[in-house]
């Protein structure tokens, strides 16, 4: 779910969940380890003040491809474990495409981006489908649908 940057949802989540849809398994795999590698990719980094300390390829299947990442904050040592997950499964729902929070994008020195996403009847749909499926409900589940409830979603 893209709860800050879309719908405002205070709740953290240090993961980034992608779907993707044209590039082959191998093929992604080879670009995020390139990108990982890259020295202007990690001078991004360190000039926020954050350093990967390690990266691990924790999941790599034909469906679900998914990087762990411990990211160093620089400043104050502290690490903040962060997954990188892409998958390709069938869309469970209608994209949208529009700028992120503006408000937040400011507060994080961020550049005003554009970025395709779930809309929030969608996100709603994920969610429930998420309760109804899971062995084990998860509290952030219940917390999203809430949020989204409170939002008007219907």
């Amino acid at each position: 779910m893209q709860s800050p940057f879309f719908l405002k949802s205070i709740r953290l989540s240090e993961d980034m969940d992608l779907d993707i849809h044209t590039a082959s398994a191998a093929a992604l795999t080879n670009n995020v380890r390139r990108i990982f590698a890259m020295r202007s990719f990690l001078a991004s980094l360190e000039a926020r003040g954050i350093r990967i300390e390690r990266n691990t390829e924790a999941k790599q299947t034909s469906t679900t491809q998914r990087w762990k990442i411990g990211l160093r904050i620089i400043a104050t040592g502290a690490e903040v474990p962060t997954k990188l997950e892409f998958s390709r499964r069938e869309s469970s729902g209608q994209v949208i495409i529009e700028p992120a929070d503006p408000e937040l994008c400011a507060s994080l020195d961020l550049l005003p981006v554009l970025a395709p996403h779930y809309s929030k009847a969608a996100a709603l749909n994920q969610k429930i489908d998420a309760l109804i499926h899971r062995t084990q409900t998860q509290a952030r589940d219940v917390f999203d649908l809430i949020h989204l409830k409170k939002s008007g979603v219907r």
